[in-house]
């Protein structure tokens, strides 16, 4: 009954073993997933209950080895639990490490974003050509710091590409050159020339040896307005001195570029404005403004001032004799003539229609009647011809009036001189008279010139 049950026993065990050797493997693959990746590889594996009692039948089963034939000791055992824990750890500070490069690169690069949001600011305030250098110049040493550079535009004409600012020790190009001696505004793309680049060097770049040079084109809105044009004297030894600067150079020629191009569309729109589009004189709406501004001005320093207010006699025969082209090229060729005779500090314009204005701050009544009979004579003396055919002779007559003598606002003193242009054409045209002083009617207008002959003037 023993060796029965014994028997019995021993065949249910059997039977059982395989199971429990599926529930320790499914156990141990539950473990194998939950553990981490060091602690498996760190730890023995054991063997199944049901792979020992295979090698208990088989006779293979061998006991433990003693710590005499190598086996870990308990203290081993110990110092291998910690192994993952100090591998986390490695790995976390090598994590923190990363972050915080990661970190200082996103800081400057929040610093550089903010640096140019300022530079576009400041360039987008500024009104004129010469304050938007004025900060290029400034904020080009803190961003580019180390290389020297200058920034040229091209002309309205498109022949000439001339310098606007320039930073730094060394001057590496010319202040003038033409648009084709420049190869990045010939390729419309950056062009670097340096030590171990076969690149060909721009005719305009003065400088020779090791130095590293690059153009980069100013382009905006469809339309390449110059380059900015950098040096850097030690290329030879910094071989990156371009690459570890191209996003904030990249980002500081597309502010400036973009800056550029509104503020030339802004002068040009403002140009438009106050100018007269067939003789390129200021119109009446700016003669206007600046003329009470600089009146207010001479006032305060006690200073004179004189308007000169002339007419082109018998233009509308003249025009309708020979042609509008012919009235137009007259307009201009008058329009030109008190250009070249006027100080930089006067105002000329047109008033309207073959009436001009000249307005010349710190100049007396006396000074202006002189400088009135100058243009008076050098407008007789133009020569003009339209297609082939003389025009014949163009004479104007002229009306001065001065402050104070003639008034201290502007509309006093511009009605007194149109006063005495009208009559300068009742005596005869062709002659320079000055304000009077006095109600019309009490005193003639002063002559300066004698009548001219009907023969030399232009007849309708």
């Amino acid at each position: 009954m023993g060796a029965t049950t014994s028997s019995g026993s021993w065949q249910m065990a059997s039977t059982r073993w395989p199971t429990n050797s599926r529930r320790h493997g499914r156990i141990s693959k539950t473990l194998s997933r939950q553990l981490p990746k060091a602690s498996r590889c760190s730890m023995p594996r054991a063997a199944s209950p049901g792979a020992q009692f295979a090698d208990i039948v088989k006779g293979q089963h061998k006991p433990a080895v003693g710590p005499a034939e190598g086996t870990a000791t308990g203290d081993d055992w110990r110092l291998r639990a910690v192994q993952p824990d100090e591998t986390a750890e490695g790995v976390v500070h090598e994590r923190a490490d990363q972050l915080a490069i990661l970190n200082r690169e996103l800081h400057e690069k929040s610093e550089t974003t903010s640096r140019l949001v300022k530079l576009g600011e400041l360039l987008q305030a500024c009104v004129t050509f010469p304050e938007a250098f004025s900060v290029v110049g400034t904020a080009m040493t803190e961003f580019l710091g180390g290389l020297s550079g200058s920034v040229h535009l091209t002309s309205a004409s498109r022949n000439l590409v001339e310098e606007m600012a320039h930073w730094g020790d060394v001057r590496s190009s010319v202040n003038q050159f033409a648009p084709e001696d420049c190869w990045a505004l010939r390729r419309g793309q950056e062009h670097v020339v340096g030590p171990g680049l076969l690149t060909p060097r721009c005719a305009h770049i003065t400088e020779n040896g090791n130095k590293g040079y690059v153009c980069m084109p100013l382009a905006a809105q469809g339309e390449t307005l110059g380059i900015m044009h950098l040096c850097e004297p030690n290329a030879a030894e910094k071989p990156q001195w371009l690459t570890e600067r191209q996003q904030i150079l990249r980002g500081v020629v597309d502010t400036l570029a973009l800056a550029l191009a509104n503020l030339r569309l802004r002068e040009t729109l403002r140009q438009q404005s106050i100018r007269d589009p067939n003789t390129g004189l200021f119109n009446r709406r700016y003669l206007e403004e600046t003329s009470s501004r600089e009146l207010r001005r001479m006032e305060r320093s006690s200073q004179p001032l004189a308007v000169i207010m002339l007419d082109v006699d018998h233009f509308k025969q003249f025009n309708d004799t020979f042609g509008h082209e012919a009235g137009d090229l007259v307009l201009k060729q008058v329009a030109a003539t008190l250009i070249e005779h006027a100080r930089d500090s006067d105002v000329v314009s047109r008033y309207g229609g073959e009436e001009f204005a000249l307005v010349m701050p710190g100049c007396s009544l006396e000074e202006g009647a002189q400088r009135a009979e100058t243009l008076r004579q050098a407008i007789k003396h133009l020569h003009l011809a339209h297609r082939g055919r003389t025009l014949g002779t163009v004479t104007a007559s002229f009306g001065v009036a001065a402050y104070p003598e003639h008034g201290t606002g502007w509309a006093e003193i511009t009605n007194a001189a149109d006063h005495a242009q009208y009559d300068a054409k009742a005596e005869g045209r062709d002659r320079v008279v000055v304000a009077r002083s006095t109600p019309p009617g009490e005193r003639p207008a002063i002559q300066l010139v004698p009548s001219a002959k009907a023969g030399t003037e232009v007849k309708g």
